[in-house]
């Protein structure tokens, strides 16, 4: 099959109601890297409005960024104002794993203004990518939101920050609302907890691959150096997708340690994954 049949084809997996369908397609189409790009671009430029085509259209801004695609920015940051909220949602989510500095203004104004929870939420989770002092004064605001999974978002957010965050979660516990000072309580239980990592890479002890999964695609939404001893663990699943996307996970956190362990995949009976060790070895 010539690559462009393969990825005509998990293109059109995209549009499969099948979660799992969906999942595998998109961690292909990341491992192809930017070639598929500009093939994603046009589909989010799109104005279609089947359900298939949507979940094509929001899958699509999900793979771009993850491949942390610069060039789609000015894209993703217009589709915030799409009138389909998944759109929306997915459009934020992109943003925050491209991680520039310039879409925090767009996912500040979404947090706040966005009439849509799920879009809310979605600024919330990736906003926890920037360290500045109006994002986390945001963050602190979003917990008095009317939404519990939005708060719950800002909650995780602000956790996630770390320590950066205290002074502005110090802050919140004099806000005017009972339940703002009870979460930034929390919050800053939470900064003490050593152990909080831990508890999210659980799932890659479960029997179940679709939990096994679940919980690496989470890890992999993460992308960040403290759960590297998780996606070691998901390293050596039986499970081939399983596999992937810890390899792809560490590619995205990018530091010695991550690039340290992914080069010892290099000897897995997949290729894809081979290829991806190959190409980070090539770029040390």
């Amino acid at each position: 099959m010539s690559e462009e049949s393969q990825v005509d084809q998990l293109l059109h997996q995209l549009g499969e109601h099948n979660w799992e369908i969906r999942q595998a397609a998109i961690i292909e189409l990341v491992a192809m890297g930017e070639i598929v790009a500009n093939r994603l671009m046009r589909i989010i430029a799109s104005d279609q409005p089947t359900i298939p085509h949507d979940y094509l259209r929001t899958h699509a801004a999900d793979i771009l960024g993850r491949l942390k695609f610069v060039d789609a920015i000015a894209l993703l940051t217009n589709a915030t104002t799409d009138e389909s909220p998944a759109m929306r949602e997915h459009s934020a989510m992109a943003l925050g794993n491209i991680g520039d500095n310039v879409s925090i203004p767009t996912l500040l104004r979404l947090l706040r203004e966005d009439t849509w929870p799920g879009v809310r939420e979605s600024a919330a989770w990736a906003l926890r990518r920037f360290r500045q002092p109006d994002v986390y004064r945001t963050l602190v605001n979003a917990l008095a939101d009317d939404e519990d999974f939005v708060i719950e978002a800002a909650f995780d957010a602000l956790v996630e920050m770390g320590n950066g965050s205290k002074a502005y979660i110090t802050e919140g516990l004099q806000h005017d609302k009972e339940t703002v000072r009870h979460e930034c309580r929390s919050i800053l239980n939470s900064l003490e907890d050593a152990s909080r990592d831990e508890h999210i890479w659980g799932g890659l002890n479960d029997e179940s691959v679709w939990m096994r999964l679940l919980t690496v695609t989470k890890l992999w939404d993460l992308c960040r150096a403290e759960i590297i001893p998780g996606l070691k663990v998901a390293l050596n699943d039986p499970y081939r997708d399983i596999r992937l996307t810890a390899v792809l996970a560490l590619k995205c956190i990018d530091t010695e340690e991550a690039r340290e362990i992914i080069v010892t995949a290099k000897a897995d009976e997949d290729a894809t994954i081979r290829k991806i060790v190959y190409q980070v070895i090539d770029q040390q």
